[in-house]
């Protein structure tokens, strides 16, 4: 049965056959069989293979998936639009997730954080409640692979607009389902962000605006070109003479940008003080502070600017992950913009190459 699947799978036919679930019955083999390589080479891709790993005898009815994401130039949202996608991956073949962001991030700090040391568990619940160090005492375990959200169907399905900046409508609407199934912010830190929302929203009609300022200012190969404050301001001025919108939340990691804005608006403009901003062209998730506990806050504070954008009524945003995941949020609790603008002038090509 397992030589017959693999030769199908060598067919022209594995476009069609990675878009639907009944392909989710070749987990089947993974249960039978410790160590099963299946689904190998498709179509000249890795992106289907997955290999089972047996720890210990804990969930002998669950095939854990276990996510270890996390790479030290990655910001949090690049981070957060990578875990869905293995999330993505984990839905489509019914693997039972369990994610664990590494300790070399930009937000993981020295000492537990509410009694946890995997930086994903700060700030989220694990999606059906396992642990890595409950995964890794398991009968059934797969290690998560990046082939699996390069090579795979995700590629295929978006015409390879999966992976960048700039993605697709189905895409984000895809990882929007993933985002409502399986992510759930934990309880303290979901209280506390939703009041601070509420009260700097106040309920009034707002126009969400994120500017990435800082290193994007630096124009990195294959990062979104820098967009000029006044472009954002032309955009925000032509939404405020066609609709009626009352205020302006401005979410930006440049002090520089958020003084231009207020000068230009005044008290139309509302943000949160309290988030650490830096002028230059560093960029904030790699900066350093002597506030307790700042590389968790670092988080918390990209975090709570997406949200907040999220419950906008209206965006205008360059292209970036934090805009993105914006969108994506939106999108997972069945909700529109009433107006989106979106500046983009592409992608830069040159030899200017990001390191941290």
């Amino acid at each position: 049965m397992v030589k017959s699947i693999r030769s199908l799978l060598k067919t022209k036919i594995y476009r069609f056959l990675v878009k639907h679930p009944f392909l989710d019955a070749l987990q089947c083999l993974i249960r039978k069989r410790k160590n099963v390589k299946y689904c190998k080479r498709v179509a000249g891709r890795d992106g289907l293979s997955m290999n089972c790993e047996s720890y210990g005898e804990l969930n002998k009815d669950k095939v854990l998936y276990v996510i270890r994401n996390g790479k030290s130039g990655y910001g949090f949202f690049a981070l957060y639009r990578e875990t869905l996608k293995y999330l993505a991956f984990a839905d489509r073949f019914n693997l039972v997730p369990v994610i664990v962001w590494d300790r070399n991030i930009p937000y993981a700090e020295d000492e537990p954080i509410i009694e946890k040391m995997n930086p994903f568990e700060y700030y989220f619940q694990q999606p059906v409640g396992i642990t890595e160090e409950e995964a890794l005492k398991s009968y059934n375990v797969i290690l998560a692979e990046e082939a699996h959200i390069t090579d795979s169907f995700l590629d295929v399905e978006n015409n390879g607009n999966g992976s960048g900046y700039k993605i697709n409508a189905i895409f984000i609407n895809q990882l929007a389902r993933i985002a409502r199934k399986y992510i759930v912010m934990n309880d303290t830190l979901n209280n506390e962000l939703n009041r601070e929302i509420n009260e700097v929203l106040e309920g009034r009609r707002t126009i969400g605006v994120h500017i990435r300022g800082t290193d994007y200012k630096q124009n990195y190969n294959n990062h979104p070109m820098y967009v000029s404050e006044e472009e954002y301001i032309q955009a925000i001025d032509d939404l405020i003479k066609k609709q009626h919108y009352e205020q302006i939340f401005l979410a930006t990691d440049d002090q520089d940008i958020l003084n231009y804005m207020i000068m230009r608006y005044g008290k139309k403009i509302i943000y949160y003080n309290d988030v650490k901003r830096v002028s230059g062209t560093e960029s904030v998730a790699f900066s350093e502070d002597n506030r307790k506990n700042n590389k968790y806050k670092l988080g918390v504070e990209v975090l709570r600017d997406m949200l907040t954008l999220s419950y906008c009524d209206a965006i205008v945003s360059g292209v970036s992950q934090v805009s993105i995941c914006a969108k994506i949020t939106k999108l997972s609790r069945n909700e529109k913009y009433c107006d989106e603008v979106e500046l983009y002038h592409g992608v830069n090509k040159n030899n200017k190459i990001f390191v941290k």
